[in-house]
């Protein structure tokens, strides 16, 4: 067995990277590769160095890190001629590497132009291909071009495997040598954000909800990639708020067309429409990545954490392990199986409504040992249940009976 895992980089979180460490792009590819494995460390990260362990031979490849993949290129004599350079590296380092399996991150970008197809057929040694699926990305017929689909969702998992695709559970883990790498600062802030909050996203609408209603009453900070709208997404909100306030004048005098009352109701504007005037628009903190997010997700003593509406019934994002593994109390929305990362403190770290958060997080901001002592016994939880060793080997099984 011989496994390539092909991933990508935050561009943003890559260029923070760089910029910090001057020389880096000047160091070996082996070199460049620690150094970026340190800064971004997660348990994912670390697979390739578990396989290692057990004489499985491992590459682990970054799709589009320029700095990374040309020093590839200059100490592999090898000069790329097409039009798509990325991925005519990425075709050279499998094509060299000759893997049995393939571990894909990022779907979307091999199910275009038959890039998938095209790498087993420049690669006939991979007899067996896997893909991370934690997130919607579009049409899933797309998967079943995968031996096994891997996701940290239990309802992903059954949804997928009722229209015959082979899923299994994987779910997220906290790497412990983490813990050598932060600063493992005092906790100067009390309560935070760190994520993703994407204008026009369904994946984010109840997300961008509560945080605006929280901090309208607590002062919370708010790290993320608040994204705006492009000019063309301006040009189309424009002509859809135009048509709005239209139809709502129509409206007035003509109640019986259908579509005229639809675009008339302000509740079926885009989200996007409503985000450039919410509360959080201008009091947000730029995005932290990797260790850095680490890092600053340390110094806090309470993190505000929110799934995605794909997850249903069931906890299992990253902030949770990551939080409680660097020592930081959460506040997360009720799921069914939130006692598995909380265990006895599961009724001071869940919540069900915007008011039932206030209400915890005032109650904890005044008991600071009772935060002390939650923030240490999740972080035991983490640490003993979620972490990479217990992680890999449910991997290695679930790869080992393909």
């Amino acid at each position: 067995m011989k496994i390539a895992f092909v991933s990508s980089f935050y561009v943003k979180h890559m260029e923070q990277i760089y910029d910090k460490f001057k020389d880096l792009h000047k160091k070996s590819f082996k070199e460049q590769n620690e150094k970026i494995r340190d800064e971004t460390i997660c348990s994912m990260g670390e697979w390739p160095k578990y396989f290692k362990n057990i004489n499985i031979e491992c590459l682990m490849l970054c799709l589009n890190n320029p700095y990374l993949q040309n020093k590839w290129c200059i100490e592999n004599d090898f000069i790329p001629n097409s039009n798509d350079v990325e991925f005519e590296i990425i075709l050279e380092q499998l094509r060299r590497f000759e893997p049995t399996h393939i571990f894909i991150f990022g779907i979307n970008y091999y199910s275009i132009e038959n890039r998938l197809l095209r790498i087993t057929e420049k690669c006939p040694s991979i007899t067996k291909k896997i893909c991370w699926y934690g997130a919607p990305e579009g049409d899933i017929s797309k998967l079943s071009n995968y031996d096994l689909v891997l996701t940290p969702s239990i309802e992903i998992k059954d949804n997928l495997r009722k229209v015959g695709i082979n899923s299994s559970f994987l779910y997220h883990a906290f790497e412990p040598r983490t813990l050598e790498l932060i600063d493992s600062r005092r906790k100067k802030g009390n309560i935070c954000f760190i994520g993703s909050l994407t204008s026009g996203n369904d994946w984010h609408q109840e997300r961008i909800k509560y945080l605006e209603s929280i901090s309208k009453r607590i002062e919370i900070d708010i790290y993320t990639n608040l994204t705006r709208p492009s000019f063309y997404q301006n040009v189309k909100r424009n002509f859809i708020y135009q048509r709005h306030k239209m139809s709502k004048f129509l409206n007035n005098y003509d109640a019986s067309i259908e579509k005229i009352r639809y675009y008339a109701n302000k509740e079926n504007l885009p989200i996007y429409d409503r985000l450039d005037d919410s509360s959080i628009s201008g009091m947000t903190k730029p995005a932290v990545y990797g260790l850095d997010m680490l890092n600053t997700l340390s110094s806090y003593k309470i993190t505000f954490n929110k799934h995605i509406p794909l997850a249903n019934d069931f906890a299992g994002n990253m902030r949770l392990t990551e939080s409680s593994g660097v020592g930081t109390c959460l506040l997360s929305d009720h799921k069914k199986n939130n006692k598995d990362y909380f265990g006895e403190f599961v009724k001071y770290c869940s919540y069900k409504s915007i008011d039932e958060f206030i209400n915890k997080y005032e109650y904890l901001i005044e008991n600071n040992d009772l935060i002390n002592t939650i923030s240490k016994n999740i972080k035991q939880i983490t640490l003993s249940k979620f972490n990479t060793d217990n992680q890999f080997q449910r991997l290695y099984n679930l790869i080992s009976i393909l």
